[in-house]
């Protein structure tokens, strides 16, 4: 019976009816049964793709399940179907979606079966490809999507033995191979048969036995037939196949390393010489129709130069001769002129790297550091290889700074329409290119100061006399100049900010129209912020941009105020003791300036604005040591929000009503975020503030949680999303928000514990246990964890109110299902974490029936699907174990509940969608298994009617246990492979690495997780890699560190970072 899809006018009841019988028909156990009859009778591809998923489901899910006999017929009839598919390249070329099904289904057949099954299979494979070249070509895409599979795509879909035996069996046969591709790359005279020979070889180099590779002729056919090709395909193929070549790292053929270098470029310039304008080709030779276009051959160009510099950099320098040295960096420079953010990123990954090396050869002496080179000191060292590569780095900081790329800080923008607007979406490809672009225009300062400085003084004094006047080089050269602070001397960096600072501003007055000055006036806004040492250093000039960013504060066009604002805040971190100590010739600190000034700015900017504004004032007043100085600042500072908020408040105590309207909640909501700022940066010092407002915010805070409770009364759930309770509950957001910001700022816990906690308590609990479900904040329970991390076991007396109104009725709100009320789901979950690690004495101390509680809601979090919380109670969950261990309760712990949390630990690990905690739960499920094989539990962990009658060690037990209820779970594992796992499981001597080892090979013989909801096992090894990257990470940041002006002057790795790294950071003055 055909069931044929509806075309035309689609009826979805009937589509859907089709796609459910559809989905009926592929989980049939016997529809494999079928599949022939749908690739021999059907015309459709559509039903031939159909027919073969259901095949490729068979062989991933139940090969080893069939007979012999029909697992052989099936491997016949699909070899025969692709040899039908592939019969002339006409045919190929018509059925190409479903040949790639085909070989994809054979490849996962080949997997199961060679060698064991299927000993002959290359010898057959080499045999077919003698018939026509359509076959070989289709062969040699099977070797190729063989290949992909064994060793590069086998991590996570095979075990660590199925995998090694393939590579083995790869390696041995691979001579009857090799011997197909060379009569195929040397003698073939079909385009397509040649390509594919090129594509297989490229993807086998990346593990062939070497003498494949060296000791042939093959690299010579490559370059002088396929590379030197008129045809764009093979030249880009052949390239690649190079690029290849180039990546092995080969001790003893320097020179067939060199001349494969040289032959290379020998071909290339040829048809693309050196002296080509290649930004102007790329630009004008973008052809959509052809894939193996100029655009294609420089990527691979690029490639092929990067990979080869980076890993044979040395042979090349070392040669007699460097002229092909010398080629390959000019071409590499033209390509970097290139505006493209993948041809950039590669290039700056190997500009960096070469650069690193020139620099550390020769780097500034100990003492220097942090300020670059002391006045008056010898400039950078001429190196032999520095001055080799000179012309080419003059070049390279010009092609950087053409292209530099738009740093985060800038928020005025160009559109794709010319016009000036305030950028709305960051681009992170964008920023990671700014990064990298300024890591290696700092290192090119270093190299060359004077060059560096000409080029860009060069470039401003052509865009001031407008013969080169352009919005968007302007913008290029100033992000430049912004990103080299740090990188000068001092002496260097004062004439020239100075000079560039005078010049924007010149050229500020002499352009006309709004766009243009606000571009000005943003490049103006950027560099100085990055320049904080220097404003630090020179009162007069710190002035003087601070009143200019004033000036722009009341400028209405989009972006720029924002810009003023956060350009204030940066400087007013960095700079902060410059405000509140008297300067010379000053009558009074200019933080008493600014106050005086609150009023006028506050009034044109926005309240977003405004709440950067007030944070930047906090950093100032921060820096004031003296305590009574410090609360006049703060009340000085606060009166224009407090007047605001003394009006808002005589306005609703004459009439309440006034409290209810949608315009005083959104001022309430304002006036509550701007102090939320200001106790940010204010930190402990925010007290004086706090104080000023607290009766009045709780007695807005009681009056708000009354009018919603009555809207909830009412019987109306709806209400309770209307605009003006959505508005009172912001209120109450706004003050929760507010306290748990000067919790976390502030380090007097003792004023935090006797003045604050308890009052706030005794309204916010309540009102939350009582509430509506829809009108409880999840704020609530952030805040209580905030304050309990916050004052730790000095916490432990409040918990029983917190625990008796927060527990179970949220327990309730966030376990009725798993998808509403997300944000306290996570929340809730966090507190439970926050108390297991400050106060989990306190756990212990609970009844039996209210422990049970909190571990049954710790393993529920587990297997939620929200990966936040699923890994807050994994985390939470080991931490806990951790902490029954020190206790002293580990064998009473166990005998509970040692069972539930095993099997609980087992349902995550064996679920797809749980990948992500793989690397936690082996660290709990490692715990467990080798607490009990190490005798460390005293106590049974087995109920008696478990017993039934015998006392089994606690090590039997749970491997019957265990075996039992795999075999349940997993009836398609066999006994040897469940005793298998269990005895490695139970094996203490296996560390965490060879633990996770051992169960990512039993993930993937259960083929219920391999073919889980994505496939990917990858997130199995995401822990092992996310620790490898922060270590690198960690590393560069401490090279960093050493190097002036590589981290710039306001990252606060500066302060934090390099404080906990034990390093001082770089002079500040």
């Amino acid at each position: 019976k055909t069931l044929m899809l509806p075309t035309g006018n689609v009826n979805h009841q009937m589509l859907a009816n089709a796609s459910g019988v559809l989905d009926k028909f592929k989980s049939h156990p016997q529809a494999w049964k079928k599949v022939d009859t749908m690739l021999s009778h059907s015309n459709s591809p559509y039903t031939h793709y159909f027919a073969l998923q259901i095949l490729e489901v068979l062989i991933k899910t139940r090969w080893a399940a069939l007979q012999r006999s029909d697992a052989n017929a099936i491997r016949g009839f699909l070899v025969s179907s692709i040899l039908n598919f592939a019969s002339t390249q006409e045919r190929r070329r018509q059925n190409q979606m479903v040949l790639r099904k085909l070989n994809a289904t054979l490849v996962e057949m080949i997997k199961k079966d060679w060698p064991h099954h299927w000993g002959t299979f290359v010898d057959e494979l080499i045999t077919s490809s003698q018939s026509n070249g359509a076959v070989c070509t289709n062969n040699l895409s099977i070797l190729k999507i063989l290949s992909e599979e064994v060793f590069d795509f086998s991590r996570g879909n095979m075990t660590q033995a199925k995998i090694l035996g393939l590579k083995k069996q790869f390696t041995t046969e691979f001579s009857k191979i090799y011997q197909l591709i060379q009569v195929v790359l040397n003698s073939s005279t079909d385009e397509e048969l040649a390509f594919s020979g090129l594509e297989a070889f490229e993807q086998f180099l990346g593990w062939v036995p070497l003498g494949y590779v060296f000791e042939t002729n093959i690299l010579v056919v490559i370059a002088n037939k396929y590379l030197a090709s008129s045809v764009p395909k093979f030249r880009v193929q052949g390239l690649r196949c190079l690029s290849e070549v180039a990546s092995l790292e080969v001790n003893g053929r320097d020179e067939q390393f060199l001349a494969l270098f040289m032959t290379t470029l020998s071909q290339i310039q040829q048809f693309l010489p050196p002296t080509e304008d290649f930004a102007r080709l790329y630009a004008a030779q973008a052809d959509p129709n052809n894939d193996y276009d100029v655009h294609l051959f420089i990527h691979t160009l690029c490639i092929f130069l990067t990979t080869f510099f980076a890993k044979h950099l040395q042979v090349l320098e070392g040669a007699p001769d460097k002229a092909a040295l010398l080629m390959g960096h000019q071409y590499l420079v033209n390509i970097s002129q290139i505006d493209d953010d993948n041809l950039q990123m590669t290039c700056l990954a190997y500009w960096h790297k070469l650069l690193s090396s020139l620099y550390h050869e020769a780097p500034p002496p100990q003492s220097s550091i942090g300020s670059t080179l002391m006045l008056g000191s010898p400039g950078p060292v001429q190196t032999p290889r520095r001055q080799f590569y000179a012309p080419i780095l003059s070049r390279l900081r010009s092609a950087i700074i053409m292209n530099m790329a738009k740093p985060e800080e800038v928020l005025v923008v160009e559109d794709e329409n010319g016009h000036v607007v305030r950028e709305v979406v960051k681009n992170s490809t964008t920023l990671e290119r700014y990064l990298i672009q300024k890591q290696t225009l700092v290192f090119l300062t270093h190299l060359n100061y004077e060059d560096t400085q000409e080029q860009m003084l060069g470039r401003l004094n052509r865009q001031v006399d407008v013969s080169e006047w352009s919005r968007t080089r302007l913008n290029t050269l100033c992000w430049a100049m912004g990103s080299i602070a740090g990188a000068l001397t001092e002496d260097m960096e004062k004439r020239f900010l100075v000079t560039v600072i005078k010049e924007l501003l010149g050229l500020c007055e002499l352009k006309r129209g709004k766009d243009n000055k606000a571009v000005i006036a943003s490049n103006i806004m950027y560099i100085v912020g990055q320049y904080p040492r220097f404003l630090q250093a020179h009162w007069k000039f710190l002035r003087t941009v601070v009143s200019k960013l004033f000036e722009f504060m009341h400028e209405t066009h989009p972006g720029v105020q924002d810009m003023a604002c956060d350009t204030f805040l940066k400087i007013a971190k960095r700079c902060r003791q410059r405000f509140v100590n008297l300067q010379v010739a000053e009558t009074q600190p200019f933080i008493y300036e600014i106050i005086e000034m609150i009023g006028p700015l506050c009034t044109d900017l926005e309240p977003s604005q405004t709440h950067t504004f007030f944070e930047a004032l906090g950093w100032m007043i921060s820096a004031q040591k003296n305590p009574a100085q410090c609360e006049e600042l703060v009340h000085k500072s606060m009166a224009f929000p407090n007047q605001q908020w003394r009006n808002v408040l005589d306005r609703g105590r004459q009439n309440p009503e006034f409290f209810k309207e949608l315009n005083t909640c959104r001022q309430l909501v304002n006036l509550l975020y701007l102090n939320v700022s200001s106790a940010k940066s204010l930190g402990t010092c925010y007290v004086i503030q706090l104080k000023q407002i607290w009766a009045d915010m709780l007695q807005l805070y009681s009056f708000y949680s009354q009018q919603i409770s009555a809207v909830a009364a009412s019987g109306n759930p709806n209400m309770l999303k209307s605009e003006p309770v959505k508005l009172m509950r912001s209120v109450k957001r706004a003050s929760l928000t507010l306290v748990e910001t000067y919790v976390a700022a502030s380090t007097d816990t003792q004023t935090i514990a006797t003045a604050f906690v308890n009052p706030l308590l005794d309204v916010i609990l309540v009102d939350y246990n009582t509430g509506h479900y829809d009108s409880r904040d999840p704020e609530v329970l952030s805040l209580t964890a905030k304050i309990i991390a916050k004052l730790g076991s000095h916490s432990m007396d409040k918990l029983p109110a917190i625990f008796g109104n927060l527990f179970k009725c949220t327990l309730d709100m966030v376990t009725h299902n798993t998808s509403d009320y997300p944000d306290h789901r996570v929340q809730f979950f966090k507190l439970i974490k926050s108390i297991n690690d400050h106060c989990c004495q306190s756990f212990f101390s609970f009844s039996p029936q209210k422990f049970k509680m909190v571990l049954e809601s710790i393993l529920w979090s587990m297997r939620v699907l929200s990966r936040d919380v699923s890994e807050t109670g994994l985390i939470t969950l080991k931490e806990l174990l951790d902490n029954v261990d020190a206790a002293g309760v580990a064998s009473a712990f166990y005998r509970q509940y040692f069972q539930r949390i095993f099997n609980d630990i087992f349902t995550v690990l064996t679920d797809s969608h749980h990948k992500e905690g793989f690397a936690i739960q082996c660290q709990v499920l490692r715990k467990l298994c080798h607490m009990v094989e190490l005798g460390q539990l005293t106590e049974p962990i087995y109920t008696p009617d478990q017993a039934q009658g015998k006392t089994p060690p606690n090590q039997e037990f749970l491997r019957v246990y265990a075996a039992k209820n795999l075999a349940s779970a997993f009836p398609n594992l066999s006994p040897p492979q469940i005793q298998e796992f269990i005895m490695g499981i139970m094996d203490p001597s296996k560390d965490i690495d060879a633990f996770k080892a051992h169960c990512r090979d039993f993930l993937v013989n259960i083929k219920e997780f391999s073919a889980g909801s994505d496939g990917d096992n990858s997130v199995l090894w995401a822990s092992d890699i996310a620790d490898k990257k922060a270590q690198a990470i960690k590393d560069k940041s401490r090279l960093d560190m050493t190097i002036p002006g590589m981290i710039g002057q306001n990252d606060p790795r500066l302060e934090g970072q390099m404080a906990a790294a034990g390093l001082r950071p770089p002079q500040q003055i």
